[in-house]
């Protein structure tokens, strides 16, 4: 499709840089670390879900993702795990993202499919959704 075309949810279809870039940007405002490890391969990761409009098994997605960033699926699955870990501790952490969602932070980080299970949702609201601003 080109830029103007229209899909199944009624929006523009974005380019792949402006999907990038808004990925992104969202990722940062929800707490993700920007300059750890495992940043640009979650950014990946959702990109792929969002795409797919569906999330496949998430090792079979690791595979496809640190194969696209010339890595090992054990070295992207470890990480994806840092970045969680250290993105939860770090300033607010996730607290947007749980606020947006109506859920309070544990003392516990989530998993790596739990967070990109509640990102992703975000995005395909902040992407698909007819009253969002995109």
């Amino acid at each position: 499709m080109k830029k103007g075309d229209s899909n199944d949810f009624g929006m523009s279809v974005l380019t792949d840089d402006e999907l990038y870039r808004i990925v992104t940007a969202e990722m940062i405002k929800m707490g993700f670390v920007p300059f750890l490890k495992g940043f640009s391969g979650m950014r990946e990761l959702v990109i792929l879900i969002l795409k797919k409009k569906k999330a496949d098994k998430l090792m079979t997605m690791y595979a496809t993702v640190a194969e696209k960033i010339g890595t090992k699926s054990e070295s992207f699955e470890r990480n994806a795990r840092t970045l969680v870990n250290k993105s939860y501790y770090f300033d607010d952490g996730f607290a947007n993202l749980y606020a947006y969602f109506g859920l309070k932070q544990t003392y516990a980080p989530p998993t790596v499919g739990q967070i990109l299970a509640l990102f992703t949702e975000y995005m395909f609201a902040v992407l698909f959704d007819k009253n969002s601003l995109f």
